[in-house]
């Protein structure tokens, strides 16, 4: 028996793959990563897309510290520095929204 790895994706604005930078991500609490430009976008933008293939668009992505699940990591412009932030709610609660 073999198991197949989940494959590491992110939510992101279409916005983001047109160029806009990504000023916050999330890592949610099953593994994935959200990812937010700096304006609100409605969920029909919102594209999913393999981490490696955000690396490649944006760089600085490399330097992302390790995000705890539940957790974000933000920064004010493409050139700034991440800090982490704790969680916004529960897993429970996550799992309940």
């Amino acid at each position: 028996m073999f198991f197949l790895r989940k494959p590491k994706i992110a939510l992101v604005p279409q916005g983001v793959l047109d160029g806009e930078d990504i000023i916050a991500v999330m890592n949610d609490y099953d593994g994935d990563w959200v990812c937010y430009s700096s304006r609100e976008v409605p969920f029909e933008e919102v594209v999913v897309v393999h981490r490696q293939h955000l690396i490649g668009l944006d760089g600085t992505l490399r330097d992302l510290p390790k995000i705890p699940r539940g957790h974000t990591a933000r920064r004010d412009d493409r050139s700034g520095p991440w800090r982490i932030e704790p969680p916004q709610m529960t897993r429970k609660e996550w799992l309940n929204s």
